[in-house]
């Protein structure tokens, strides 16, 4: 029972000790997609996919914070979806930053016309970026995704052709308010 106790008291300190980050970011996506014999930029029916999210961010060290996401992909037929991240944000020269990450991908599926369909695909990505903070609560960030695995169908054509997803490049611009 002390033990509870005095874990319960430990708890408020390491909270009010560390500073956690709540916001939002804006993305706009450049994604590449391959069929095994060539690689080509996604074959846009509409817009280029944007993504909102809401960020939860901690901040671990002056060096070192922890950032959640949960968000959806719109506007782009062939790739939109819920998506859910977690990632490291590392300053290494004030203002400028690294992170990477994991990311869910649940690109809805469904069929749109006879001669153009998009299959659903659960994609795993892993990421890497670089980025500049313009101010306490503003940054813009660059980030690279790269698949786990290469099967997973984007889209196809009538007649059906098979297209994975090969690589993402992502423009980021976060808002982040200190709690």
């Amino acid at each position: 029972m002390k033990k509870v106790f005095l874990i319960l008291l430990a708890i408020p300190v390491l909270i009010s000790a560390q500073q956690f980050k709540f916001g939002f970011d804006t993305e706009f996506s450049y994604i590449r997609i391959t069929n095994n014999k060539k690689t080509q930029a996604l074959g846009y029916e509409s817009f280029i996919p944007i993504t909102f999210n809401l960020l939860l961010g901690y901040k671990v060290n002056e060096d070192i914070s922890l950032k959640a996401s949960v968000g959806k992909t719109i506007l782009a037929v062939e790739f939109s979806g819920y998506e859910i991240g977690l990632g490291v944000i590392y300053k290494f020269y004030k203002p400028f930053y690294l992170s990477s990450g994991f990311m869910y991908h649940s690109n809805e599926g469904g069929d749109l016309s006879i001669s153009h369909g998009v299959s659903f695909a659960a994609l795993y990505l892993i990421t890497a970026g670089i980025g500049y903070n313009f101010s306490d609560s503003f940054s813009l960030g660059l980030n690279y995704y790269f698949p786990l695995k290469k099967e997973k169908l984007i889209y196809y054509y009538f007649p059906p052709h098979s297209y994975s997803f090969y690589s993402m490049l992502r423009l980021n611009f976060i808002f982040l308010w200190s709690l």
